[in-house]
């Protein structure tokens, strides 16, 4: 406030400005880091309050079992989100029982220069300093990024899923969101990191505990790396040419090697949107609703310029009563294509149904 920032001009004390963050560079990739050698929890929690299981040890009606797994695509960044019993990272919480299975840190190698890191992350009885990340160079200097109830964290059942006000240094949204029988609205959040010193390789990640009661949570984590042009370009011919052999595979009628030949196609190269809607029309034909959920929420979360994708993905989750994933869902199509009556329509009714 100004008059906090005349005091301290009255007392000498000098204020740093806020630095933005550097730009990421346009040739970047992603490299998802599997976190399993170092899970010690699962998404799914049978029993509440037994110091085990999973998640934040809320029992089953308060749990992130709903949660995709394996290879996934948040805002356009891939994560490896890991299965069973040792799939994501839980830290200690004085609000948890103090025979917990869970450790005060646990360290990440990377073992690479990057130019960020992306993190996938979550917290129950959120406030003050939930956690912290150090990033551990080969230089031996220690770069800190605390997780800040209200400045770049949020509790898992918040409502609010909007911008962070307070937040500086990193850029954090909701990444995805769901519903559990005990809260109607649950948020996963995503978080980018830009690394000051990308030329100086990191040796690790040491995920921390903070000052608070909160329940830390990391469920995935993905460096951004510098790609060769040529790198790039081969990697987009790779695509290409899985995409025909899809295209040869669908007129001889073999769907399932024309289906595994565009997931390939759509994961070398996110962008590819033409494998994305030829696997939906798969899908659609299949009418397994798991899969088309899958492939419809992949091919939004890639990036995708049409609000296809966006719409039936929606359509889906409405139909399956998870009503706060859906309007997220519908918001997303309108930020591709704001003139959709229909669209508009589905958005005020869901608002509505969640206010009550």
């Amino acid at each position: 406030s100004p008059w906090l920032a005349a005091l301290a001009l009255g007392l000498n004390v000098h204020i740093a400005p806020v630095t933005p963050l550097r730009e990421l560079p346009a040739d970047l990739g992603y490299r998802p880091i599997d976190l399993t050698p170092h899970a010690n929890r699962a998404l799914a929690d049978d029993v509440p309050d037994d110091g085990r299981g999973g998640w934040s040890d809320q029992g089953p009606r308060a749990d992130l079992r709903t949660f995709p797994t394996g290879r996934q695509i948040f805002k356009g960044v891939p994560f490896l989100i890991g299965q069973g019993p040792r799939s994501i990272i839980v830290l200690k919480s004085f609000m948890r029982p103090p025979h917990s299975d869970t450790p005060e840190a646990v360290t990440i190698p990377i073992g690479e220069s990057v130019e960020g890191l992306y993190f996938l992350h979550g917290s129950a009885w959120t406030g003050g300093r939930v956690a912290v990340f150090r990033m551990r160079y080969t230089d031996d200097s220690v770069v800190e990024l605390p997780l800040i109830g209200g400045d770049n964290a949020r509790d898992w059942a918040d409502p609010d899923t909007g911008p962070f006000p307070r937040e500086r240094g990193t850029r954090t949204i909701a990444a995805w969101t769901g519903s559990c029988p005990m809260f109607p609205k649950i948020t996963v959040y995503r978080k980018l990191w830009v690394n000051p010193k990308p030329d100086v390789p990191l040796t690790a990640v040491e995920f921390r505990v903070g000052d608070t009661n909160a329940v830390p949570i990391l469920l995935g984590l993905t460096a951004a790396v510098r790609r060769d042009p040529q790198a790039v370009a081969a990697e987009r011919e790779r695509a290409e040419q899985r995409l025909a052999r899809a295209r040869e595979a669908l007129a001889a009628g073999r769907k399932q090697e024309a289906r595994a030949l565009l997931q390939e196609a759509g994961d070398t190269d996110l962008r590819l949107w033409t494998a994305h809607a030829q696997l939906a029309e798969l899908a659609e034909q299949t009418g397994d609703e798991e899969e088309k959920l899958a492939v419809y929420r992949q091919w939004a979360e890639a990036g995708a310029a049409t609000p296809v994708p966006y719409n039936r993905w929606a359509e889906i989750l409405e139909r399956r009563g998870e009503l706060a994933a859906a309007l997220e869902a519908y918001r997303g199509s309108l930020e591709v294509e704001w003139n959709q009556p229909p669209v508009l329509e589905a958005v005020s009714r869901l608002e509505k149904l969640i206010r009550r």
